[in-house]
C-alpha cells in the first residue's frame, strides 16, 4: 500500500485539471479538512487556498497521489483504447450480450422479489404486525418456499456476469471473457477504488462518515423480548436471523432480506400488568405458528448472490488428472535454470525446448513430472524438473432434473457436484437435498447427501467432475415440519429416518424450553384425511427412557410435529418491586420472610414510606391476587415480625411520597420573590426568606406570621419576630414544616396615609356616599372577583354592624347580609366582625396622643362610653386565621376580651405619658349623632358556634333571600338620586329592621371598668 500511494501524475496534469474543473478543486478541499477534523486538527482560511492545494502537489507525493486517485474516479487520466483495434472490437460486442443478459437477469429478479413479497406477507401476524397485508398473505400458500437472490440495486453494471452460468448458446471464448470481471478494453482492471479507499492513502478512515442525511450505515437491531420470553423466542439454528446486518458496502452486494423468527410465546391482556408475578403468568404458546422454512434453502439463496465467492483455489494433488486447456508451470533447475509456462492444447501435448510436444493429457500430473524430467534429461544433464499448475481449464458439465436453473456450466476442473450444485442456485422447492446424482455417460459415478454439507460439512470422498459429466437432482422426498421448542424448526427432507427420536436429531435436538408432557403430530391418512397424534412423556421418566419413547414413535410422510413450551415463568421466585436498590426476581425458598429480601435501610432507596408497604400474594388455586399490608419500619426494626413470604410473591415497597407531596414552604407579603418553594430538606425560616429572593426596603422586621397545618386537621397561626430570625436566634429561627406559609407584612410607616376616613359623624351627614362607599361598591367588587375566579372573598365587619344606630353600622349590616346570602359560584364568601384596633387611622388612641402633645384637654363624649379593643398584631393574626377555616356564608366573630371605657383608657395614657390627671383636663363632649355607649358583637337572635381556633366564634345569623335582598339592592340604588336622606335610611331600616336612627339616651352609670394593665403595655408602645 505505501508503494501505491506513491503512484501519481505529474503536479502540471493535476493542476491543469483542477483549474478547469471548479467541483473537482472543492471536492479535494473538502478531503483536506475531512482530514485535519479526523485528526482533531482546525484549518484556516490560508490552508484551503487554492496556491496552497498547488503547493502541497508540489511538495506531498501522498497528497498528489490522493489526488490522482480523485481525477480517476471521476473518469480523468484513464487510459484508452485504439478503438480500431481488434480487442476493442471484441469487447464492443460483450458489451452488447451483457447488455441483453442484464435486461433478462433483471427481468427475473423483478419477478423473484414480487413472489418473496407476497411470501413475506403470508408469514405476518396481523394481530401483531399493523402493516401486515391480510390480502396479500391470503395469495401465499403457508407452506410455500422462496428462493432469494441479488436485488438488481446490488448488480454492478460495470461488471459482466460471471462465467458459470447457464449455458445460451455463445461460444466458449465469450464465456471466458464474461468470467473476467473488472477488465477493461486495454485488459487492466477498470474498478476505481471508493471513496473510502482513496482517502486511505492518506488519511484515517477507521470510522466511517455518517451519510447526508445524518445517518450512519444501517445495523439491523436486535429485537429483544422480555427476559422469561427469551427462550421462547431467540433465533438460533439455519434459519436463524442474524443480530445484526453487515455495514452497507458499496462494491459488496446487499444481504438478503431474512425474516425474524416469529415468538414461540406471546402475552395475554391483564388487568394485572403491574404486578410482574401476575404479568409473567398470563403468557401462552402461540395458536398458530407461523409455517417454518425448508431446512438449507438459505445455503443456496446465499450462494447465488455471487457466484465467484465459491472458492476455487483448491490445492491440486499429484493425482490431478492434467486435461487440455490446463496451463503447466514447469521449474527447471540442476543443468539448466529456467521457467516455462505451457498451456496443453487441444490434442493433450505441451512443446518444450530442444524435445518437441509431449503428450500429458489423461495423465496425473504426478506422472507427467516424472515424465517431463525423463525426457530433459536426455537432452540436460542433470536437469530436475517441477511441474505445477498455473491455471485450470474449464470444463463443461450439465444441471438437470429439479434445479433452479438448468442447463450447461463452464466451472473448474477442480469442481466437485456440490460446486457446480451452487452454480445452478440449487435445488428449487420440488428438488431433493438428499439425493444428488453424478453421472458420467450412462454410469453413475456417486449419489451425494447435500445435508452432509448443510449438517457434518463437506464430506472428503467427493468426486471430481470431467468434462461432459451430469448433475441431476431428482424430486424431493419424504418430508416432515419440526416446530416450536427445538433448536432449528424447519421443514426436513427424510432419508433413512424413520422415528422421532432421529428427525428431532435433524433439528438439533430440544431446547431446554421444551415440554416432553405434550407432543403434537398432525398426520395425513394419505388419501383420506388428516388426524391428530400426541406423544405423552411423563415428567417421572429419565432420560433413558424418554429417548426409547421417542425412538418408538414412527414417522410418516407429511407429519407436522408440535413441541409445547413449558410454563414461561420462574414458580419458585419473589418480586421485589418499587422504592428499592435493587428490584427483579429472587430465589424463594422455605420460611422465608420479608427481611430476607430487603434486610435494612440500606437495600431501600432514600426516604421510603416507612409507615407502609405491601405482599401481593397469588392464592392457589385459580392464583387470584390479594394484597398484605404491613410497616416497614416495625419490620426493619424487629425482623422477627416479619411477615413470612409464598412462593411467587410480590414485595412492593413505596416512597414516602407516594403518599404525601413533596415539602414546599410558602413565602408571601413582603418578599422580592413571593411564592412556594419545594425545599431540599428541613429549612429554617430565614432560609425560607431567603429562597423568596430576601426582604423589600419596605418590609417589616417587627414580627411575622407562620400558617402550619397540624395533624388533627386544624390551623394554627403564630407570630414570630421576623428581625431575630433572620438574626440567626435559635429560638425566633424555627424550623419550618412542609406546607407552612410565612407572611412578612409591609412597615406601616411606608405606607402613604390613608385619604379616607370611616368616622361615624362623617358618615351620618354623607348617607348617599356611604351608601354607594359601603353597599354598592361591594356589589360591584363581589362581581368581579367572581368574574375573575376568585375562590375566596373575605370582608372586614364591625362591631358597629350589631344593632346599628348610625349610617356606617347599618351599611356593615348590609354588606354582611350580601356575602351570607350570597350564591357560592365557586367563590367562598365569608365575613370577619370584630371591634377597634388600636392604632388604626379611626381610632381613639391617636387623636388622644394628638391632643397629648398639643397640651390640649382630652375630649370624650361620654364618661361611661366603653368600646371594644385588640392590638393590631393580635387582630392581623385572627383575620387571617379566619380567612383559612371560614366557610361560605358565615359571619366569623373575633374574640375581642371586655370592653373598657375610654375615660379609663385616657387616664391610663395621661399616666404613661409621665403626666398627672391634674395636668391634663378631660372634657365630655357628649354622645355625637349615631354613636352608642357600648357596642355589641352578636346579635340577641344569633346562635353562637365554637370553632378550630379558640378566639374565633361563628354565626350565620339571619339571611335573606338573594333575589329579595337583589330587588332592595336596586331600590337602594335608585334612592340615592333622591335629594334628603330619610328615604335612604328608611329603605336600610326595611334592610335591617335592627337599624334605630334615633339619639340613643345615655344609659345608667355602670361601674368603673376593670384594671386596664394588660392595655397600657400596647398603649406604652405606640407612644
Amino acid at each position: 500500500m505505501r508503494n501505491m500511494g506513491r503512484v501519481a501524475a505529474s503536479p502540471a496534469e493535476i493542476k491543469s485539471l483542477l483549474l478547469s474543473l471548479g467541483g473537482m478543486m472543492v471536492e479535494l478541499k473538502r478531503l483536506v479538512a475531512k482530514d485535519a477534523s479526523d485528526h482533531g486538527q482546525m484549518v484556516i482560511d490560508s490552508d484551503l487556498t487554492d496556491d496552497a492545494i498547488f503547493d502541497r502537489l508540489e511538495t506531498d507525493i501522498q497528497f498528489r497521489s490522493l489526488a490522482t486517485a480523485l481525477v480517476q474516479r471521476y473518469g480523468y487520466l484513464l487510459p484508452k483504447m485504439n478503438p480500431d483495434s481488434d480487442s476493442a472490437k471484441e469487447h464492443a460486442l460483450l458489451i452488447q450480450e451483457r447488455t441483453k443478459w442484464l435486461a433478462q437477469r433483471q427481468e427475473q429478479e423483478l419477478a423473484q422479489a414480487r413472489q418473496r413479497k407476497i411470501l413475506d406477507t403470508g408469514s405476518c401476524d396481523p394481530k401483531r404486525d399493523a402493516d401486515c397485508d391480510a390480502t396479500a398473505r391470503s395469495q401465499g400458500s403457508p407452506g410455500q418456499e422462496s428462493r432469494s437472490s441479488a436485488s438488481p440495486s446490488s448488480t454492478n453494471p460495470e461488471q459482466p456476469e460471471p462465467a458459470n452460468s447457464p449455458d445460451v448458446g455463445e461460444d466458449n471464448l465469450m464465456h471466458a471473457q464474461l468470467s473476467q470481471p473488472g477488465q477493461n478494453m486495454a485488459g487492466e482492471s477498470s474498478q476505481l477504488p471508493s471513496l473510502s479507499s482513496l482517502q486511505a492513502v492518506s488519511f484515517d478512515l477507521s470510522n466511517p462518515a455518517p451519510s447526508r442525511n445524518g445517518r450512519t450505515s444501517p445495523t439491523a437491531e436486535l429485537n429483544a423480548s422480555d427476559g422469561l420470553l427469551a427462550a421462547y423466542g431467540n433465533e438460533s439454528g439455519m434459519n436463524a436471523t442474524a443480530p445484526a446486518v453487515p455495514t452497507e458496502q458499496p462494491d459488496t452486494p446487499a444481504a438478503p432480506k431474512k425474516m425474524r423468527r416469529p415468538p414461540e410465546m406471546i402475552r395475554k391482556l391483564s388487568p394485572y400488568e403491574s404486578v410482574p408475578s401476575l404479568y409473567d403468568m398470563n403468557v401462552q404458546a402461540v395458536t398458530h405458528p407461523a409455517a417454518p422454512r425448508r431446512f438449507g434453502a438459505e445455503v443456496f439463496e446465499k450462494g447465488t448472490q455471487d457466484s465467484q465467492s465459491i472458492p476455487m483455489d483448491l490445492p491440486a494433488g499429484p493425482d490431478y488428472v492434467v486435461g487440455p486447456g490446463d496451463a503447466l508451470s514447469i521449474e527447471l533447475w540442476g543443468g539448466i535454470s529456467q521457467r516455462l509456462s505451457r498451456t496443453v492444447d487441444r490434442e493433450g501435448r505441451v512443446s518444450l525446448p530442444e524435445v518437441g510436444p509431449i503428450l500429458v493429457s489423461g495423465k496425473s500430473l504426478a506422472a507427467v513430472q516424472q515424465n517431463l524430467q525423463q525426457i530433459l534429461r536426455t537432452q540436460f544433464r542433470d536437469v530436475s524438473a517441477d511441474v505445477s499448475l498455473a491455471r485450470l481449464r474449464t470444463i463443461r458439465v450439465y444441471e438437470v432434473g429439479d434445479v433452479t436453473s438448468p442447463g450447461a456450466y463452464n466451472i473448474g476442473s477442480l469442481s466437485t457436484p456440490l460446486n457446480a450444485l451452487f452454480s445452478a442456485g440449487g435445488p428449487t422447492e420440488r428438488g431433493s437435498m438428499r439425493i444428488l446424482k453424478h453421472f458420467r455417460g450412462t454410469q453413475l459415478i456417486q449419489t451425494v447427501d447435500v445435508y452432509d454439507l448443510l449438517l457434518h460439512g463437506v464430506k472428503i470422498d467427493l468426486q471430481r467432475l470431467e468434462n461432459g459429466d451430469t448433475i441431476q437432482v431428482p424430486p424431493i422426498g419424504p418430508q416432515v415440519t419440526i416446530e416450536g421448542m427445538v433448536r432449528r424448526p424447519s421443514i426436513y427432507e427424510l432419508r433413512d429416518e424413520k422415528t422421532l427420536a432421529s428427525v428431532l436429531e435433524l433439528a438439533g435436538g430440544l431446547l431446554p424450553a421444551a415440554a416432553l408432557r405434550h407432543i403434537e403430530v398432525q398426520r395425513i391418512v394419505s388419501h383420506e384425511k388428516q388426524t391428530m397424534l400426541s406423544v405423552d412423556i411423563h415428567e417421572d421418566k429419565n432420560t433413558a427412557e424418554a429417548t426409547k419413547q421417542l425412538e418408538a414413535f414412527e414417522i410418516h410422510d407429511g407429519d407436522r410435529i408440535r413441541i409445547f413450551p413449558i410454563a414461561p415463568y420462574n414458580q419458585d421466585t419473589i418480586y421485589v418491586e418499587g422504592h428499592v436498590v435493587r428490584p427483579g426476581r429472587y430465589s424463594f425458598r422455605a420460611n422465608m420472610r420479608v427481611t430476607d429480601v430487603i434486610s435494612s435501610y440500606k437495600d431501600l432507596l432514600p426516604e421510603p414510606a416507612a409507615q407502609y408497604a405491601e405482599i401481593i400474594r397469588l392464592n392457589a388455586p385459580d392464583f387470584h391476587p390479594s394484597v398484605e399490608g404491613f410497616d416497614l419500619a416495625d419490620v426493619l426494626a424487629n425482623p422477627s415480625r416479619a411477615p413470612v413470604l409464598h412462593a411467587m410473591d410480590t414485595v412492593r415497597i413505596f416512597s414516602r411520597y407516594d403518599f404525601e407531596n413533596p415539602p414546599t414552604v410558602s413565602v408571601l407579603g413582603d418578599v422580592r420573590l413571593p411564592g412556594t418553594y419545594q425545599t431540599s430538606g428541613q429549612v429554617h425560616l430565614a432560609d425560607a426568606v431567603h429562597l423568596a429572593g430576601g426582604l423589600t426596603p419596605d418590609a417589616q422586621t417587627v414580627d411575622a406570621q407562620i400558617f402550619r397545618y397540624l395533624p388533627d386537621g386544624k390551623f394554627k397561626i403564630f407570630s414570630v419576630s421576623l428581625s431575630q430570625a433572620l438574626e440567626g436566634d435559635s429560638i425566633e429561627n424555627i424550623v419550618m414544616q412542609p406546607r407552612d406559609r410565612l407572611l412578612i407584612h409591609k412597615n406601616p410607616d411606608a405606607i402613604e396615609p390613608a385619604t379616607v376616613y370611616k368616622h361615624v359623624p362623617m358618615m351620618e351627614f354623607n348617607v348617599q356616599e356611604a351608601v354607594k362607599n359601603n353597599v354598592l361598591a361591594l356589589v360591584g367588587l363581589l362581581d368581579l372577583a367572581d368574574q375573575a375566579g376568585c375562590r375566596s372573598f373575605v370582608l372586614i365587619s364591625s362591631d358597629k354592624a350589631v344593632n346599628p344606630t348610625s349610617v356606617m353600622g347599618a351599611t356593615k349590616r348590609i354588606c354582611e347580609l350580601i356575602l351570607s346570602s350570597h350564591p357560592s359560584n365557586g367563590m367562598r364568601c365569608v365575613s370577619v366582625r370584630f371591634g377597634n384596633v388600636l392604632g388604626s387611622s379611626g381610632s381613639v388612641i391617636p387623636v388622644l396622643k394628638q391632643q397629648l402633645r398639643n397640651h390640649q384637654p382630652l375630649t370624650i363624649t361620654h364618661p361611661d362610653i366603653r368600646r371594644f379593643f385588640m392590638i393590631t398584631r393580635e387582630a392581623i393574626a385572627l383575620v387571617l386565621q379566619a380567612f383559612v377555616i371560614g366557610n361560605h356564608g358565615e359571619i366569623l366573630v373575633l374574640d375581642m376580651g371586655e370592653p373598657i371605657r375610654i375615660v379609663d383608657l385616657a387616664r391610663n395614657l395621661i399616666r404613661l405619658s409621665g403626666k398627672s390627671e391634674h395636668e391634663v383636663e378631660i372634657q365630655f363632649t357628649g354622645l355625637r349623632e349615631g354613636e352608642k355607649l357600648e357596642e355589641e358583637l352578636f346579635y340577641h337572635h344569633e346562635k353562637v358556634f365554637p370553632t378550630s381556633c379558640d378566639n374565633i366564634k361563628q354565626t350565620n345569623g339571619s339571611l335573606k333571600s338573594w333575589s329579595l335582598l337583589c330587588r332592595q339592592l336596586d331600590e337602594l340604588r335608585t334612592l340615592i338620586s333622591v335629594d334628603g336622606s330619610a328615604q335612604l335610611r328608611a329603605k336600610m331600616k326595611e334592610i335591617v329592621p335592627e337599624y334605630c336612627h334615633e339619639q340613643i339616651s345615655r344609659l345608667a352609670s355602670r361601674p368603673a371598668a376593670e384594671d386596664t394593665k394588660p392595655l397600657e403595655k400596647a398603649v406604652g408602645q405606640k407612644l
